[in-house]
């Protein structure tokens, strides 16, 4: 009989060890699981940061759609692009100025803002043809109207108290030239 009471206590001991042994490992399973959902918890729900140089948005045919870029000289910028893959939209800072840039869809237009440190300046453009900018230094207001490339262009200029109306011919010299009086 010590033979089977001996066999017997040997069977419940492994099986008590068995039972410790799964507990345990259901207990280290659990415990991997949850390293494994907080790891998978978005960074933005922790509170953290996400440093990146590059970040794409795809559409649901995987086209990029926008971006938000550092340029090769270190300097952000925000890309919007259109169905076509041509950009509409960029917003951008280099070292001298920043910039915002609209094209609409399929048009030939463009519409570009730019603010430098000692100027700023509206343009509406189409395509490399004719151009209409309005321009702001410290001591100077500026209206520029031009056609084709090369030719003359047309500016109204307030410097200060002076005013002037000027043709200026495609090669940079004044074709025409008229001071404004100052209104009595």
């Amino acid at each position: 009989m010590t033979e089977e009471n001996s066999l017997a206590g040997r069977i419940a001991r492994l099986e008590r060890q068995n039972r410790r042994m799964r507990a345990t490992l259901a207990a280290v399973c659990a415990l991997a699981a949850v390293a494994l959902v907080y790891r998978a918890t978005p960074l933005a729900s922790q509170g953290t940061e996400v440093r990146a140089t590059k970040f794409i948005l795809l559409d649901k045919d995987g086209n990029g759609r926008a971006g938000l870029l550092m340029g090769s000289n270190n300097e952000p910028s925000l890309v919007l692009i259109n169905r076509n893959g041509k950009s509409s939209a960029n917003l951008g800072i280099t070292e001298n100025n920043a910039y915002l840039s609209l094209t609409g869809p399929g048009s030939p237009f463009e519409v570009n803002l730019v603010s430098a440190k000692d100027s700023a300046e509206i343009s509406f453009q189409r395509g490399n043809a004719s151009s209409m900018i309005l321009q702001q230094k410290a001591d100077q207001s500026v209206f520029m109207l031009w056609g084709q490339p090369g030719s003359n262009r047309f500016q109204l200029a307030v410097n200060g108290a002076k005013s002037e109306l000027l043709m200026v011919g495609a090669k940079g010299t004044d074709l025409w030239h008229a001071e404004i009086a100052k209104a009595p």
